[in-house]
């Protein structure tokens, strides 16, 4: 299995693209004043990637559009999933919410939407950073008399959250108890749990899969006997072609390293095929050997016919 360079957030991503994970999980934390002005049956993702005036590119991690009940007005929905508080995580936000504002102008609108921001926070401890734009001023006085006074962004810091209160997540209840205590507790710590979860509230089987090879990559420890458990305690788990094939693979070797390699070996002989592949094209159209080798970045062809 490849390894990620950014696991948790990738994980989060996931899950939160798929829009009827996302409709749960944003009728259970939004404010109950903005859901009535949301019809999440139109909740759709919208592109997150903004380009600024010096033609650099921002990237928020999810963004989503959801018309009013009487389809008049759309507004907007922006989600960041944050390992670590940043200095000024408001003014970072607003950087996002410029963006989204133009994007929609650009679609033929003549006025402003409104933008709703809420940070998903995984940190060991709890969430210590700013939560009102007018906080990350100096001089807050005068910010306030030029910009009034802002609402604050909301946070869902897991690390102040009980394990009852993630709970009623649903769908999204197995990656929040996940990356809750995947720095600090060994998986089997935390297995009894997560069965439940998964046991009341089944995956998708691509977002199960994901969630399964996220902890086996990123977790403590003990890979193989808490596959195992869940395979025994999870029906969907146990169910799963691709979850007894990793499982066997752990139990056969004895340790993570052992499955990790034959994985990524694995890998490399794929690419190795893929990359052989092409270079017969290449030669079947007429180019020479040299410039095949720079194409493909193989240095032997012996095996081109």
């Amino acid at each position: 299995m490849k390894k990620l360079s950014m696991p948790h957030d990738a994980l989060f991503k996931s899950f939160l693209k798929d829009i009827d994970i996302a409709q749960e999980f944003l009728q259970l934390h939004l404010p109950l004043y903005l859901q009535k002005e949301c019809d999440f049956n139109t909740l759709q993702l919208v592109s997150g990637a903004f380009v600024q005036s010096n033609l650099s590119q921002r990237f928020a991690d999810i963004v989503y559009s959801v018309s009013s009940p009487d389809g008049q007005d759309k507004l907007y929905i922006l989600m960041e999933h944050e390992s670590t508080a940043s200095a000024l995580p408001p003014f970072k936000l607003s950087s996002y919410l410029n963006g989204i504002m133009q994007q929609h102008l650009e679609q033929g609108h003549k006025q402003l939407p409104a933008v709703f921001e809420m940070i998903f926070y995984r940190g060991e401890r709890p969430y210590p950073g700013p939560t009102n734009y007018l906080n990350c001023f100096k001089r807050k006085w005068l910010a306030q008399k030029r910009l009034g006074l802002p609402a604050s962004v909301q946070i869902l810091d897991l690390s102040t959250l009980l394990d009852a209160e993630i709970k009623r997540f649903k769908r999204m209840a197995a990656l929040a108890l996940a990356q809750k205590y995947i720095g600090t507790q060994s998986l089997m710590q935390f297995a009894p749990q997560l069965a439940e979860l998964l046991q009341c509230y089944p995956l998708p089987v691509e977002k199960l899969r994901q969630l399964i090879y996220y902890l086996v990559e990123e977790g403590r420890d003990d890979d193989g006997q808490f596959l195992q458990y869940l395979m025994e305690n999870v029906r969907q788990c146990r169910e799963d072609g691709e979850m007894k094939t990793l499982g066997q693979l752990l139990r056969e070797e004895g340790r993570e390293t052992g499955w990790r390699e034959g994985w990524r070996e694995g890998q490399r002989e794929g690419e190795q095929l893929k990359a052989l592949a092409i270079a017969q094209n290449l030669q079947n159209i007429g180019l020479g050997l040299d410039t095949i080798k720079k194409v493909t970045g193989l240095s032997d062809l012996k095996a081109l016919t």
